[in-house]
């Protein structure tokens, strides 16, 4: 197994099956420095009817996207012949604000190629190995991939996208990486063909993506300078991290559609474009309906093109009706079927035919739906006194809710490895934080605040109770605008629930939080994240049907559902929040120590597993013997599989352990009503444009995290007969089927988006 493998697997347990409060696996490296400012809008708003769509159309649209429980939107622009038809944005967010597009990063990548063959630097038919020549490959095929291999993502290599968080040489790892297939036979998805596309851009120009891109692309088009993440080798990544706006990505859909052209001026090429726009790797039927061109998804049998990113990031074109939507989402899909997509296709490809009479009724509560757009399906609802005239004077003024005051105080918890950042992002950014250590909720006049100390470092914020509150938070050395809101409901029993939702405006995740009191006087935090786990279930479906050993004995162990449990408890742990003025705290933090503990032995022999077979010696502070896993293979498991032979000849197969079971219409705000008169007076007139702690202790903790690992105990014969199935099951799964396996899309569990 290649070496980036084993790390994804030695990152799953150490996320999963301990409570390091460091468990990456490569050294960390800032991402993300700074916050994305609000840029200015550049598309006019136009009449839809005046487009040949009538506003019926558009409301039916709207409210099927909100009656969709799988879209999680949080912005939405839609364009007809370069006019805006529709422009809204769920609570908390902003399309103003640039957001994380994740892989519709791809087509900006691909245009910069489009530039260096326009000047001459290289042809879509050279081949990589020639421009990076410095790199050994491991396959020999791999020498006769081109840069039109990279582009269609047809360049057959294995290491993935799942290797970018566990390894930190992406170059040299793409190369010395076998193939699944030669290049240029057959398609498979890989963000790291984009990262190698801008490792030549860097290789050939001088220069990162966004300095080449500036004079030729970005200011043309009048984008602000775009923050672009950089790999740990001080390279854009070429296949995700870009952040921009809606009214950006338009700019640049508007281009492509129109051969190149923006403002009179001709932008990129057009036989380019014509090649980047035409079908060149035909995709399974089951990624949707879509063929790939270069970097870009383009229609089956239609002219329709498509930039799109993981988690519901999707900007979709149709040339022959001058349509473009922009759609910025946080839902749990991989690849280009998304819901909220086929709603928005159909709608506006088949709109419902003018209804002149209603003309001027529909503009208006058009723009009453747009200014309230996903009000209804929000997760928090603003506060308010209770009714009475009382009441009304005894709250005039103010803005807190007493009901807080229950809560108000300071709570402390047992080690762990979550964090107010959402998994997906601490996994992404490789920015893990050192676990919550404590919380404290504090009214301040008539607001409320919530400080968190993660890893020694106190994060503040507002709780907003009327609307959400802003403030700026920097994870370790990663800064993200972050708007909260809280509300206090009652259970079923009358119990009061407090709910806090932190929106992170420039990314597709949300972090929601609930707390309950139990009846021991603590408090149990559980923590939930959108996109969730559901984002894993189909792969964790198809598991024991591509693994049934592997699954039979977790299963015989750890009772029926595990891998499911897990996935569930990474994404939405519960972790219970002690009073720190509570006289038994230390007792109450010591006894939950405990149960963590008797926990992480049950799983002991899963760890003993990673720790003997998938992680090399040098890793785990051990003289390294040859450095080869086929070495360690050799040495451990064939006295093993020898012993277990024989035992099995002259003794009966040792009793089951016991099975392990399982725990048991919206009104509008004054700013709303404005935006409402905006939007229509701006629809009358099209011509009109809308204008408007201590450091060194953390690296340390950290460094003695990731060198060191929990002790364990050494394995009983039974337990080795299982490390001995494990390891084959385990040597056995396909890392590279796992994007396939995630592209059907999930069934979503209504409780979790709703």
């Amino acid at each position: 197994m290649e070496k980036w493998k084993k790390r994804t697997v030695e990152l799953v347990a150490g996320l999963s099956l301990s409570d390091k409060k460091y468990p990456s696996v490569t050294p960390y490296q800032p991402k993300k420095p700074h916050i994305c400012p609000r840029e200015a809008l550049y598309f006019s708003r136009v009449s839809p009817d005046r487009q040949g769509i009538s506003t019926a159309t558009l409301r039916c649209m709207l409210s099927e996207l909100e009656a969709e429980t799988r879209a999680n939107i949080h912005s939405l622009l839609v364009l007809s012949n370069g006019g805006v038809i529709c422009r809204c944005a769920a609570p908390g967010y902003d399309g103003a604000i640039p957001h994380l597009a994740h892989s519709m990063s791809k087509t900006v990548t691909g245009m910069a190629i489009g530039f260096l063959v326009a000047e001459g630097h290289l042809s879509v038919d050279t081949t990589i190995a020639r421009i990076l020549p410095e790199y050994p490959v491991t396959d020999k095929r791999l020498r006769t991939a081109t840069v039109r291999h990279l582009l269609s993502m047809q360049s057959g290599v294995k290491f993935n996208e799942a290797g970018v968080v566990t390894d930190a040489k992406w170059t040299e790892t793409f190369f010395a990486s076998s193939l699944s297939a030669a290049p240029g036979t057959v398609f498979n998805y890989n963000s790291m063909n984009s990262y190698i596309l801008a490792r030549i851009v860097h290789r050939v120009t001088g220069e990162g993506l966004v300095d080449y891109l500036m004079p030729r692309l970005f200011e043309p088009l009048h984008i602000e300078r775009p923050l672009w993440q950089l790999g740990p080798e001080g390279v854009e990544c070429g296949g995700w991290g870009l952040f921009l706006t809606d009214d950006s990505w338009g700019k640049l859909a508007l281009m492509l559609m129109q051969n190149g052209m923006f403002e009179g001026k001709q932008i990129l090429p057009e036989t380019y474009i014509r090649e980047m726009l035409s079908t060149q790797a035909k995709t399974p039927v089951s990624l949707g309906d879509f063929n790939y061109g270069f970097h870009i998804w383009v229609g089956r049998e239609t002219k329709e093109f498509l930039f799109n990113g993981m988690l519901g990031q999707n900007v979709w074109c149709d040339p022959t009706r001058g349509l473009i939507a922009v759609i910025s989402a946080g839902n749990n899909e991989i690849f280009a079927q998304s819901p909220a997509l086929s709603i928005i296709r159909r709608r506006l490809c088949f709109p419902l035919p003018a209804e002149e009479h209603r003309f001027l009724l529909h503009r208006r509560e058009y723009a009453n739906q747009q200014a309230a757009f996903f009000c209804r399906r929000h997760w928090i609802r603003a506060s308010a006194p209770a009714g009475g005239f009382l009441n009304f004077l005894r709250h005039r003024g103010t803005s807190y809710d007493t009901r807080w005051d229950g809560l108000l105080g300071s709570y402390i918890f047992r080690q762990n490895n979550n964090g107010i950042l959402p998994l997906f992002v601490r996994v992404m950014e490789n920015c893990y934080t050192g676990g919550i250590d404590s919380l404290t909720l504090r009214r301040r006049g008539e607001r409320l605040w919530m400080t968190v100390v993660e890893g020694g470092t106190p994060l503040s914020m507002e709780i907003g109770l009327k609307d959400f509150a802003e403030t700026v938070l920097t994870f370790r050395e990663e800064t993200y605008l972050v708007r909260t809101m809280g509300e206090v409901v009652a259970d079923e029993d009358g119990r009061p629930v407090y709910k806090i939702e932190l929106c992170f405006p420039e990314l597709p995740n949300v972090r929601r939080i609930k707390i309950f009191e139990t009846p021991n006087g603590c408090y149990k935090m559980r923590m939930e994240e959108l996109p969730n786990q559901n984002l894993g279930k189909a792969f964790i479906d198809s598991f024991p049907a591509k693994n049934a050993l592997l699954n039979e004995i977790l299963e015989r162990r750890l009772g029926d559902g595990y891998l499911h449990r897990l996935l569930k408890d990474m994404f939405s742990p519960t972790l219970l929040a002690i009073p720190a003025e509570k006289e038994n705290a230390l007792l109450l933090l010591e006894e939950e120590e405990k149960k963590r503990a008797a926990r992480r032995r049950s799983v002991s022999f899963i760890t003993g597993i990673v720790q003997r077979f998938f992680v090399e010696p040098e890793e785990r502070g051990q003289p390294a013997k040859r450095g080869l896993i086929s070495e360690l293979f050799s040495k451990i498991t064939a006295p093993i599989k020898r012993a277990a032979k024989d035992e099995r000849g002259k003794a009966a197969a040792p009793a089951k352990p016991p099975i392990l079971t399982q725990e048991t219409p919206v009104p509008l705000s004054p700013a709303a009503e404005a935006e409402v008169e905006t939007i229509l007076a701006l629809m009358e007139n099209a011509d009109t444009q809308e204008g408007e702690c201590n450091a060194s202790a953390r690296e340390k903790a950290e460094a003695d995290s990731i060198s060191t690992s929990d002790p364990k105990a050494e394995p009983s014969a039974e337990e080795l007969q299982e490390a001995e199935a494990i390891a084959e099951a385990l040597e056995a799964i396909d890392l590279e089927s796992t994007a396939e396996a995630l592209a059907a899309p999930p069934e979503e569990d209504e409780e979790d988006m709703l």
